[in-house]
């Protein structure tokens, strides 16, 4: 029984090796812009998975955005990745505030208010340049960094 269960194992890790492209392996993690190193927030956040959903969470340092993140579809062709937002995490009301903590936005943030799930109104595929390295990917103009968490 034990011996069926390996080679069945065996099949559908070889199937899905087969499946998903070599490229969306390398993809799948957490890629930081501008900097590899972790601190209290992150900056601007792809998450990648093999099944080739993405998750984009923006610059955590700005206390002002109202956007969690921005989850939906990618597909990589060439030395494009292509993007479909299918739907955003979104803080709606709450009250501005001083805070004692300097964001991006000055000392300005939001506090209270209710999270909510937004379906995107018209989705659509978009494109941008994409190259891929061993630790580093660029997307447009841009520099993202794999990030491990301890």
């Amino acid at each position: 029984m034990i011996k069926k269960i390996i080679v069945g194992i065996c099949v559908v890790m070889s199937t899905i090796h087969q499946i998903v492209p070599q490229s969306t392996m390398k993809l799948n993690g957490q890629w930081q812009a501008d900097s590899p190193e972790i601190t209290s927030m992150y900056n601007d956040l792809y998450e990648f998975t093999t099944e080739g959903i993405f998750r984009f969470y923006p610059n955590a340092y700005n206390g002002m955005n109202r956007i969690i993140f921005l989850v939906g579809r990618y597909k990589i062709k060439g030395d494009s990745v292509y993007f479909l937002p299918l739907k955003s995490r979104e803080v709606h009301g709450g009250r501005f505030e001083r805070s004692m903590y300097t964001t991006l936005s000055d000392t300005w943030e939001i506090n209270g208010g209710k999270i909510i799930t937004t379906k995107c109104e018209k989705c659509e595929w978009q494109s941008d340049c994409f190259k891929l390295s061993n630790d580093s990917l660029v997307i447009g103009n841009r520099k993202f960094f794999k990030i491990k968490k301890e």
